[in-house]
């Protein structure tokens, strides 16, 4: 069973954001944020290393998921924060089927991101932490 935390919380982070820009290029992948409550200000997310994989799917089919985690965390775990990390991640357990377990050595390092806004949920799964800035 999948356990989420939140996390980022000890950054100072707005508790909900909203995504301006997703790109995956030459500097990694950088997701841009901007305060739910005040479009001002602004939250940069790089992965500058290599990501192994990530997703982004509209918040109105992840329903399946917010039911798990309302029953098992209540409403306002996922409702009152953007942040998270997942453990014994069937995201990172497909990756792994998926790729043959050839990143098997990073098992231990490996980790599941999540960030919930009113409009999206993106995923990544990443052996290294991405650099937050404010």
């Amino acid at each position: 069973m999948e356990g989420w935390s939140r996390w980022g919380e000890d950054k100072n982070l707005p508790k909900k954001i909203e995504l301006e820009s997703l790109t995956d290029g030459k500097d990694g992948l950088i997701l841009k944020f901007c305060d739910s409550e005040c479009s001002d200000k602004k939250i940069n997310v790089i992965y500058s290393n290599m990501v192994l994989a990530y997703r982004n799917r509209d918040e109105g089919d992840y329903l399946k998921t917010f039911k798990h985690l309302s029953d098992t965390y209540g409403d306002e775990f996922y409702t009152k924060w953007s942040l998270f990390k997942v453990k014994n991640s069937e995201f990172i357990e497909w990756f792994n089927e998926e790729s043959l377990n050839v990143h098997e050595y990073q098992k231990e390092s490996i980790e599941h991101y999540v960030f919930i806004t009113a409009n999206d949920v993106i995923e990544i799964i990443s052996s290294n932490s991405p650099e937050i800035s404010c």
